[in-house]
């Protein structure tokens, strides 16, 4: 019965992220229309602005195609609270659909006297379903991600840490281990409205049982580049792998994202949805997908 009211649940939330991103994207021209028409760079200052108000961001704020470049970059000092929902319509050694739900916040911090150096953090919290057998929706472990960024003519890298706590709770799944482990992270903006590089990932445990070990390389791409109107694709949010403990076991997938930056009164929101294919798989790849749907909703927080 319980089992039955979870997965009437998600099949709700996932819905209704779906329908609302939709809406999001098609449904809200004026807004994001009426904020594009701010005067083009070089324009003379005295030019009456087309802008009407609550409808564009102040006139000493980014624009949208701005606020798109800074939200496709990792090493970006802009404040973000993301929804994101992924599904798994086939889940390998699995009865059913997986689903991630994540809530993740990024947040800048300025340079200070301990670090004199900007430094971006992320808190990353997930609640999973997993199909049968398990036949459970539960909390994901927490991971908390920090790196110092340099910025350069040509873009921007930096270098950090990654930690993973064992914070889940389900119960027919051993709860992992602590993990911590190296990130860096580099991309190049030296091309106009493209975004492009990525994060490296590779946390190993520390606090491991027998058998429960873990070391696993990921890194999350960066590719977008940014139309008029604040709209954008790229490269989705799903991210490479390499499984030290699993020989080597690699996960690629490929796909494609399309989203828009969008107001809602004079508040910034990137609206995106994407869709990947792992083109390669480990050979025994139980419970990892095929395909995925991503749905993303994110608030940005330029004045931050």
């Amino acid at each position: 019965m319980l089992s039955s009211i979870t997965l009437k649940l998600r099949l709700i939330i996932t819905g209704s992220l779906f329908v609302a991103a939709l809406l999001a994207l098609f449904a809200l021209p004026g807004e994001t229309g009426a904020a594009s028409t701010q005067p083009a760079q070089g324009q003379p200052a005295d030019k009456p602005s087309t802008n009407t108000a609550g409808s564009a961001p102040p006139a000493a704020g980014p624009s949208l195609e701005e606020l798109s470049n800074q939200a496709a970059n990792p090493n970006a000092p802009l404040t973000q609270l993301q929804l994101r929902n992924v599904i798994a319509p086939r889940l390998p050694g699995f009865d059913g659909t997986g689903n991630v739900l994540q809530l993740q916040a990024i947040v800048p911090v300025k340079p200070h006297e301990i670090t004199p150096f900007p430094l971006i953090m992320r808190f990353n919290f997930q609640v999973a379903t997993v199909p049968k057998p398990i036949d459970q929706t539960a909390l994901g472990n927490f991971q908390f991600f920090a790196q110092g960024v340099q910025t350069q003519s040509w873009g921007s890298w930096g270098i950090g840490f990654t930690v993973s706590a064992p914070t889940e709770t389900f119960s027919k799944i051993p709860s992992g281990p602590w993990q911590l482990g190296p990130a860096a992270g580099i991309i190049y903006t030296g091309i106009e409205k493209l975004v492009l590089g990525g994060v490296v990932q590779n946390p190993i445990s520390l606090t491991a049982k027998s058998g429960q070990s873990s070391n696993q390389l990921s890194f999350e791409p960066s590719i977008t580049y940014t139309l008029p109107g604040g709209w954008y694709f790229g490269y989705p949010d799903f991210a490479w792998t390499v499984n030290w403990q699993n020989h080597g076991a690699v996960s690629f997938p490929v796909g494609l994202q399309v989203g828009k930056i969008i107001l809602i009164g004079k508040q910034p929101f990137s609206v995106n949805i994407e869709g990947g294919y792992n083109a390669v798989r480990p050979h025994n790849g139980n419970g990892v997908p095929r395909s995925m749907i991503g749905i993303e909703f994110t608030a940005l927080f330029p004045g931050l």
